[in-house]
């Protein structure tokens, strides 16, 4: 049984049927994991959001609590997106700019600097996940772990094809409402543009635009958890 449907989440699996004797006093609704929201809620609004806002912030290993809070950090600044830059002074970020230098403020060196880098990297650390679901009830999310690189295809305004054009570091659950949180840099597509947080869902738009592709898979940082400080990224010549 996946980890959605033991705790209710909407997976696919299926407990014992209820007691008749036994009438609940409440019918709660199932809590959809991934689901648009109803209204959107864009990246200014989520400009607040602190570590403490994040479910079991605190039980994270010391390297991936690093790399939220500098991603949060690094979304607070509200730099504007510039193609091609991966250091705050360079006046702005771009996606995979955003994050590698998160990664690298997280204490490791050695690191892809472009999305699709960073998704092969991802992938021949053998811990990467493929999603095919791209619907709210999918459980081919139970394993999205805070710190983990999420990763887009089909971009709009890019020319890459199939390749990995897109990324971005998903942050964990807001404890008030179990909302997932990502943060990372978006260009001028959206209406924020920048550095910022979101919220993440699959489905139909992004923080009611329209893109920025298609959700491809997620995985952790190579050896971030365990304290690795060389990625053994080797670039291409």
């Amino acid at each position: 049984m996946s980890l959605a449907g033991c705790l209710g989440l909407g997976g696919r699996g299926h407990g014992p049927g209820p007691d008749p004797c036994l009438v609940p006093a409440i019918e709660q609704p199932a809590i959809v994991p991934y689901a648009m929201p109803a209204t959107p809620v864009f990246s200014k609004e989520l400009a607040g959001i602190k570590t403490s806002d994040i479910a079991d912030f605190d039980r994270q290993p010391k390297p991936i609590r690093a790399l939220i809070e500098t991603s949060i950090a690094l979304a607070r600044r509200r730099l504007p997106y510039k193609y091609g830059a991966d250091d705050p002074s360079e006046g702005g970020l771009d996606c995979s700019g955003f994050v590698h230098y998160a990664i690298q403020q997280a204490g490791m060196r050695n690191i892809p600097r472009a999305s699709n880098d960073l998704c092969e990297w991802v992938k021949k650390s053998g811990r990467f996940r493929t999603v095919r679901d791209q619907s709210a009830t999918t459980t081919e999310l139970d394993q999205l772990q805070p710190g983990d690189l999420l990763f887009w295809t089909h971009t709009q305004g890019t020319r890459r094809g199939d390749d990995v054009s897109h990324v971005k570091v998903y942050l964990g659950r807001r404890k008030s409402d179990n909302c997932p949180l990502m943060a990372g840099a978006t260009n001028g597509r959206d209406r924020n543009g920048g550095g910022a947080i979101y919220e993440f869902f699959l489905e139909g738009t992004y923080h009611g635009y329209v893109g920025p592709g298609d959700f491809y898979g997620y995985g952790p940082v190579p050896g971030l958890k365990e304290g690795r400080t060389h990625g053994g990224f080797v670039p291409r010549p």
